[in-house]
């Protein structure tokens, strides 16, 4: 019996994880706006695990021109962010939603950042040092397509 309740559980948590992946990946700019403002606010009432989910389905890579409408906004946030949050949560969000596009303006823009990078955490840091060298390669490869 105790096997059916773990079971139960466990499929109630991947219908709650896939039903929260669908409202967040909807390509509209608005949900997009209003998910990021809920996963930057810090005071949110959805547990870690459910903010990973959204920082996950937020900015799928079919959705770059979507991304681009917040970048600036996340890159100017990113120090804030990395203030006001524990490392663990921090290593999630950088690592989906640093901007990186694969384009001049995304590597002028991490290049920036990078720049005004001086009060960011260690890990924080590498992990936009890290973007952009990923955001150079995928230009080149992508420039040598052309």
């Amino acid at each position: 019996m105790q096997g059916d309740a773990f079971t139960t559980t466990i499929y109630v948590q991947l219908c709650w994880k896939s039903a929260l992946y669908a409202r967040v990946i909807v390509p509209d700019a608005e949900v997009k706006a209003s998910w990021l403002e809920t996963i930057q606010s810090g005071n949110s009432d959805l547990p870690f695990s459910k903010l990973r989910t959204a920082m996950n389905a937020l900015y799928p890579a079919e959705q770059n021109q979507l991304a681009e409408l917040t970048a600036e906004q996340r890159l100017a946030t990113l120090a804030q962010m990395d203030k006001n949050n524990n490392p663990v949560f921090m290593r999630s969000y950088a690592g989906r939603l640093i901007p990186a596009t694969c384009s001049e303006a995304s590597v002028k823009r991490l290049d920036a950042a990078i720049e005004n990078s001086a009060v960011l955490s260690a890990g924080i840091k590498r992990r936009l040092l890290v973007a952009h060298q990923e955001d150079q390669r995928c230009l080149t490869i992508k420039n040598k397509m052309l």
